[in-house]
């Protein structure tokens, strides 16, 4: 099983996750890093203080902001815009090399243990 701690993940180990279908764990830092940055997403809701992506639109419409009923459905159209492709679907060692080597900041801890081999 292999760690996700934010820092030391290198190739041999993407490649066991991706190749061998290894497990991942969250260390005990990034999930804790993983809630504070939830924490701050939520506060700056709460607070209602314009920050670009989380509560205001994107690109031209970056000084239009978004309320606090509106940002799930915000986020909803962001993941369904971004969905969208052509051609073949990528490779199933493919996408989860690509989820294991992204960041993870703000995102709920129960969406990232439902990515394969997230535990």
């Amino acid at each position: 099983m292999i760690q996700i701690d934010g820092n030391s993940l290198n190739i041999n180990e993407i490649h066991s996750v991706a190749v061998d279908q290894e497990e991942v764990f969250l260390s005990p830092d990034i999930v804790q890093k993983i809630q504070e940055s939830r924490r701050w997403v939520e506060g700056i809701i709460a607070q209602g203080k314009p920050v670009y992506a989380i509560n205001t639109g994107y690109g031209i419409f970056a000084d239009k902001q978004i309320s606090a009923d509106e940002i799930r459905l915000l986020n909803r159209n962001l993941i369904l815009s971004h969905a969208v492709g052509t051609g073949t679907p990528l490779p199933t060692d493919v996408v989860i090399t690509m989820n294991q080597t992204k960041g993870f900041k703000c995102m709920l801890l129960e969406s990232l243990r439902g990515l394969p081999t997230t535990k």
